[in-house]
């Protein structure tokens, strides 16, 4: 079972890029609270970045990685001041 709404299908190379969210989206399924489930990214991607050490496609794909990260964030803060609305 993925994470990834199906929505985001991924592309040739096995990313996930679409970021058109349908207006109807529910990110119920990801909104989840506690301690491990953020923490646990924030950790992941401390040491990837700590494992690039210097290179560059490596860090390429850290940066999109992380911009993954930030942008799903963004999502579920919009959906969370929506749903409060």
């Amino acid at each position: 079972r993925s994470l990834q709404p199906t929505w985001r299908r991924n592309n040739s190379m096995g990313l996930a890029v679409a970021r058109d969210v349908p207006a109807d989206e529910d990110w119920s399924e990801i909104n989840k609270s506690g301690f491990h489930g953020f923490y646990t990214i924030l950790v992941a991607l401390g040491w990837w970045c700590d494992n690039c050490n210097g290179d560059r496609a490596a860090l390429k794909n850290w940066y999109l990685a992380v911009g993954e990260v930030s942008w799903m964030l963004e999502e579920l803060v919009r959906f969370a001041k929506a749903k409060t609305s």
